[in-house]
């Protein structure tokens, strides 16, 4: 494994970081955070098999294992030296046991910085407090606990009195009074109030200290701690639950998901959405507590019009090594623009799709514009050894992108005896080249009962090839 940590790489005319071997950063055992990648020349941070990631937030949403990397100008004590860096909040991080020391073999402090050397302090005079982490809090469901914060000092001065303010969930709590003896680089957890979190709740705790020695702080990127965390109070029971709008269960999406992967389930649940247009929906990984026999269903209330949209150049909903789930009634993407209406990225299996509307954009004619995709018969070798296992996709309505469902290495490298997809009384439409696409290595038990129209046969525009109107119904 390779860790990238704690860096300041200025990034030119080259990338910052290249990747052209097979596979992705979880193959190569990549592991970047808490890295200042400062780009002056424009250029790429990250190159992989030839696409770049530019900006810092492309980098780390491809990246994904990456919170805490920044692009900011370093400041330096000494603009002759590109060593000598000025303590700066924007680029902080904990020291670790394996690099206790500084280029120069100066101790570092416990809140350092990134970069070769440990950074100076402000000028005499100017104090720099600053609040890093809520500290040993540990919520629990119904229980009164201390909610804690670590003060640092990072201030040339000694640090004798700071006022440390602190809300939950945007309710301002009682303002906490410090007061002792912190030189340069030191600190003291302390206990600020107690909080009680109630079951199945989101807490938000912020923290931020001011009036270091009674004067204004120097530096305020560094002034505030956040404790985001979701209260279970236990597993999920079997049943129904209701997500949007107000008196739900989960009053968003992203709430829901908060339920089901930090508290599991208990047996059989349902989640029964409220008419609504809803951001693009992740789900990454094993829920909880689900198996065959305990699946997790994402359905409409009855009556109910649920639309999740999709991301810029994404998919309305991405499902990553996704077991277990049913999708029933939903709507996916945007027939008038949308890029990918459903993705399905590494090992997914018994994810069955009911129902649901899923689009693309029904007059685009670019390859990477697909409703339902699955793989990349282009990938390179590493990636083809993902597959799917019992997919089903039966009585949906499909529709738009160069291809309506498009299903690449579905068994993986190997023609195996794996069920990998059942696609049955589908209605797919206005599909530039094909309606049902797969490439290489697949087990289809059925493919059955589809209604299959090109765009040529609804429109009357040219498809693929505008000489013969060319499509496939079904191209394998």
């Amino acid at each position: 494994m390779t860790v990238l940590r704690g860096n300041v790489i200025d990034v030119l005319q080259a990338p910052a970081l290249d990747f052209n071997g097979d596979g992705n950063s979880d193959d190569l055992g990549f592991v970047s955070d808490y890295n200042n990648f400062c780009n002056h020349g424009g250029n790429v941070i990250l190159r992989k098999n030839g696409k770049g990631y530019a900006s810092i937030s492309d980098f780390q949403n491809y990246l994904e294992t990456d919170t805490h990397s920044v692009s900011v100008e370093p400041i330096y004590a000494d603009t002759s030296s590109v060593l000598d860096l000025r303590m700066d909040g924007r680029q902080l991080l904990l020291r670790t046991d394996a690099v206790k020391y500084d280029i120069h073999e100066k101790g570092r402090v416990l809140l350092t910085n990134m970069g070769a050397n440990q950074a100076m302090p402000l000028p005499n005079g100017a104090m720099d407090a600053a609040l890093y982490d809520f500290t040993g809090t540990a919520l629990q469901s119904d229980a009164s606990v201390p909610v804690c914060v670590t003060l640092h000092n990072l201030s040339a001065d000694t640090l004798t009195e700071a006022t440390i303010r602190w809300s939950v969930n945007g309710v301002r709590q009682a303002d906490f009074k410090w007061r002792g003896r912190l030189g340069f680089g030191g600190c003291d957890t302390v206990t600020i109030g107690r909080h009680t979190a109630g079951a199945l709740t989101r807490n938000r705790l912020v923290a931020w200290v001011e009036k270091p020695n009674l004067s204004d702080d120097a530096d305020h990127s560094n002034d505030t701690a956040i404790l985001d965390k979701f209260v279970c109070g236990g597993t999920l029971a079997a049943g129904s639950y209701t997500v949007g709008g107000e008196k739900a269960d989960f009053e968003d999406p992203e709430v829901m998901k908060d339920a089901l992967y930090h508290c599991g389930v208990a047996g059989p649940v349902v989640m029964r959405f409220r008419s609504g247009n809803y951001g693009a929906l992740r789900l990454s990984d094993t829920i909880p507590g689900t198996s065959v026999t305990n699946m997790v269903t994402l359905q409409a209330e009855e009556g109910a019009h649920v639309v999740f949209e999709p991301i810029k150049d994404g998919a309305a909903l991405l499902c990553v090594n996704l077991p277990f789930v049913t999708f029933r009634g939903l709507s996916f993407g945007d027939s008038a623009s949308g890029t990918i209406g459903v993705k399905l990225e590494k090992n997914c299996s018994y994810l069955t799709f009911r129902y649901c509307n899923i689009y693309a954009c029904s007059t685009s004619t670019d390859k990477s514009c697909r409703a339902f995709v699955f793989g990349d018969e282009y990938a390179s070798s590493n990636l083809k050894k993902y597959s799917l296992d019992n997919l089903r996709l039966v009585g949906n309505n499909i529709k738009g992108g160069y291809h309506n469902i498009y299903l690449a290495y579905a068994a993986g490298n190997d023609s195996n005896a794996i069920p990998s997809a059942i696609i049955d009384s589908n209605r797919l439409t206005y599909a530039y080249y094909a309606g049902i696409y797969t490439a290489y290595y697949g087990n289809y038990p059925s493919i059955s009962h589809n209604t299959i129209i090109s765009r040529h046969g609804l429109t009357g525009i040219p498809g693929y090839n505008s000489n013969s109107n060319t499509y496939y119904g079904l191209y394998t």
